[in-house]
């Protein structure tokens, strides 16, 4: 191996660092390579943390057993082995603060931080500012001095230092907190009595975080994601829909609201042309049908009013786009037993519900390869299973060709 690469090698330095650790929610991580106090801050708030904060002795003794491979020394400290704490009297001589600049706590607090050995005297402790250049604080990892463990301080107790010594250290990151999200509004309740069902509702939410910016946000419905963004336009069913808000940051933290959004089923309102819902009636449940909505006949205008789909080849097709129809079958002989279609529109755009709170079906099927109608049709308090031909395609006139009366089960 050359000389250059060996000296390459020799001078070679680097910030090694361990693994992140955590202890109440803070993350910890220990840096391998020996810096002064104000490179260690530096370096600590460069990587979106900062030295070590003690506020508990659980946390105290916690830190402790952390540092445990840390074994830089401090000639002016004992010789004992240190790692730095976030603590400075070097703005003020005697007073003692954090990074964040709250106070540093002293033995007098009710609880032994300082180093106390006997050697203080009867009372004394650290900070002592020994030779009037000592600012920094560090936590000791053995006693000290060296010659005398413990004269001045135990392992696990602070002394105050020179801030030039070069001591490994852990930086301490704030807690991940996750983002703060709520839905303006909660609940609501939207009613849509002209257009069709699933019309989109629109949603707002907001979303804040303490210690960083919201990466992303969704609205989800039953673990679908239907939109992003805070405002948003979403499409809903009738009824009650609970809708999720979802917001992440940029540590992927993320917090969820929920509001349950009620979409009110349109009321239908029978019309002098379509006086009958839904073009069609509910059936006595005791006939126990598959169907909860049938055709009837009304005898003010003689005429049938149902709703009935087409098929094609025995499968479902449609017309111009539209499956299923209302129609309005007026009768035209009741000798020859012939209707004839005089009115028709798609069935139940609204999206209205019947007095159950159930979706109309459409009970009729048109097979338009045999021209056959099938149905089953109240007339008064008769309900009969029928079938239909279609005679005239040109008037769109059918006969009944057959029918059955249903009886309760």
């Amino acid at each position: 191996m050359g000389k250059s690469v060996i000296k390459a090698i020799f001078f070679f330095s680097a910030t090694i660092v361990y693994g992140q650790t955590t202890y109440e929610n803070y993350e910890y991580e220990i840096v391998e390579t020996p810096m002064t106090w104000n490179e260690a801050a530096a370096h600590a708030k460069s990587k979106g943390g900062t030295l070590v904060k003690i506020e508990t002795t659980e946390q105290n003794t916690w830190v402790k057993n952390l540092l445990k491979s840390v074994n830089t020394t401090a000639a002016d400290g004992g010789g004992a082995i240190y790692s730095w704490l976030g603590g400075t009297d070097s703005v003020t001589e005697g007073s003692w603060l954090w990074e964040d600049d709250t106070k540093v706590p002293s033995n007098n607090s009710g609880t032994i931080w300082w180093g106390n050995g006997p050697g203080h005297g009867s009372g004394g402790s650290e900070p002592d500012n020994y030779g009037g250049t000592q600012h920094c604080l560090a936590m000791g990892l053995s006693g000290w001095p060296t010659g005398s463990p413990g004269f001045y301080g135990n392992a696990g107790q602070w002394n105050d230092i020179n801030c030039t010594n070069k001591l490994r250290f852990a930086i301490q990151y704030p807690p991940n907190v996750s983002p703060t999200v709520s839905i303006m509004g909660g609940s609501r309740s939207i009613s849509d009595t002209d257009d069709k069902a699933g019309e989109s509702v629109n949603l707002t939410a907001t979303a804040t975080d303490d210690d960083g910016t919201i990466a992303s946000t969704e609205w989800l419905v039953a673990g679908s994601k239907l939109a992003t963004g805070l405002s948003a336009s979403v499409s809903l069913p009738n009824g009650s829909t609970d809708v999720t808000f979802k917001a992440t940051d940029n540590d992927g933290a993320s917090t969820t609201a929920v509001a349950t959004i009620t979409v009110e089923a349109p009321t239908y309102i029978p019309t002098e042309q379509w006086p009958s819902s839904y073009s069609g009636v509910t059936p006595d449940s005791s006939l126990g049908l598959a169907f909860n909505n049938i055709g009837v006949f009304n005898s003010s205008d003689a005429t049938i009013y149902a709703c009935l789909r087409l098929f094609t080849s025995g499968l479902p097709s449609s017309f111009n786009g539209i499956s299923q129809f209302d129609i309005g079958l007026k009768v035209v002989s009741l000798s020859d037993a012939t209707v004839q279609i005089t009115k028709s529109r798609e069935f139940n755009t609204i999206g209205a519900l019947n007095e159950k709170a159930q979706t109309p079906d459409c009970s009729g099927i048109f097979e338009t390869t045999t021209g056959l109608y099938t149905d089953i049709i109240q007339v008064d308090n008769s309900v009969l299973e029928t079938t239909w031909s279609l005679i005239d395609s040109t008037n769109l006139i059918l006969k009944l060709t057959g029918s059955r009366a249903l009886n309760a089960n």
